[in-house]
C-alpha cells in the first residue's frame, strides 16, 4: 500500500520543464502559417519578434508619447521607447527564470530561448493598441460613441450583433485594441487580416493579453477587457489549443506585466 501511495506521488510529482513546455507552440492560425517547413521552435518565436517589429502599427508608437512634458530638447520619451525599454527588462526577467529554474530542471535550449523571446515580444506589443493622447484618447472614444451611438444606429434595424459590439467602443482601452491590431487590423492582404491578423503563434497571442477577458465578461476577476469581443473566437481558439480555461491568464503575461511595472518606477 505504502509502495503503491510512494508511485503514484512520483507520477504526479510537478516536472517544470514539461510545464513550460507546453506553453510553448508553433501552432498558428492559418495552417502552415510559417515561411519555412519545420521551422525550430525559437525559430517561429523570433518570427512573431520580427512580425511586431516590422508593423506599421509598432513604427507608429514613435508618434506617441508616453507622458507629456514641456521641455523642449529632443529626448520625449515616446510609447515606443517605453515598449524597447519594457522588452529589455522582459528579456531580463524571463532569461532569470530560464537560467535559475528551468535549465536545470531539462528545458530544452531552443524552448528556453523561445520563452525568452515571447516574453520580450509580448512587452514589445504591450502599448500598441494605445490611441493618441493615451488615457484621453480612450476616454474621447467612449464619451463619444456613448454620446452618439444611438444616433448612428437609428436608421438600421435592430442588430443584435451591433448590441455586442458596442461594448467594444463604450469600454474602449487601449489593451484590447492591441489585441485587435494583432489579430485583425495588420496582414498582408484584406482576408488575411480578417482571418489571421499577423498570424502569430497561439502562445505569442496569449502572452500579449493582459487582462484575459471581454467587454461583456463580468468585472470580478480583471478590471478591464484585454480582447474586444470582435476578436474573442480567436482567442478562445488560443485558449482551446493550449488547454487553458476562459479568462485564465497565461502564465508567460505575468512576466509582461511585471516588466511593465519594473519599468514604470
Amino acid at each position: 500500500m505504502a509502495r503503491a501511495e510512494k508511485t503514484r506521488n512520483e507520477k504526479e510529482k510537478f516536472d517544470p520543464a514539461k510545464w513550460h513546455r507546453k506553453l510553448i507552440t508553433p501552432e498558428r492560425y492559418k495552417v502552415h502559417g510559417s515561411s519555412v517547413k519545420d521551422r525550430e521552435i525559437d525559430e517561429e518565436a523570433a518570427s512573431d519578434r520580427a512580425r511586431i517589429i516590422y508593423s506599421s502599427a509598432f513604427r507608429r508608437l514613435q508618434h506617441k508619447t508616453q507622458v507629456f512634458i514641456l521641455s523642449r530638447d529632443a529626448a520625449v520619451r515616446s510609447r515606443l521607447t517605453h515598449s524597447l525599454e519594457v522588452a529589455s527588462v522582459g528579456r531580463w526577467i524571463a532569461q532569470k527564470v530560464v537560467d535559475s529554474n528551468l535549465v536545470d530542471a531539462g528545458l530544452d535550449q531552443k524552448s528556453c530561448a523561445a520563452l525568452v523571446t515571447l516574453v520580450e515580444t509580448g512587452c514589445l506589443a504591450h502599448d500598441i493598441g494605445n490611441p493618441p493622447f493615451g488615457h484621453f484618447g480612450e476616454s474621447a472614444i467612449k464619451e463619444w460613441f456613448r454620446a452618439y451611438w444611438d444616433r448612428l444606429t437609428a436608421q438600421r434595424q435592430q442588430d443584435p450583433r451591433l448590441e455586442r459590439l458596442i461594448e467594444d467602443f463604450l469600454q474602449f482601452d487601449g489593451n484590447p485594441q492591441g489585441t485587435r491590431i494583432l489579430m485583425r487590423l495588420q496582414g498582408r492582404t484584406r482576408d488575411e487580416r480578417r482571418l489571421y491578423g499577423m498570424n502569430l503563434t497561439y502562445s505569442q497571442v496569449l502572452t500579449a493579453l493582459k487582462y484575459p477577458r471581454g467587454p461583456l465578461d463580468a468585472q470580478n476577476l480583471w478590471k478591464k477587457p484585454g480582447f474586444f469581443e470582435s476578436e474573442r473566437p480567436k482567442v478562445e481558439a488560443a485558449w482551446t489549443h493550449l488547454g487553458f480555461k476562459v479568462q485564465e491568464r497565461f502564465p508567460l503575461a505575468y512576466l509582461v506585466e511585471a516588466a511593465d511595472d519594473r519599468s514604470e518606477e
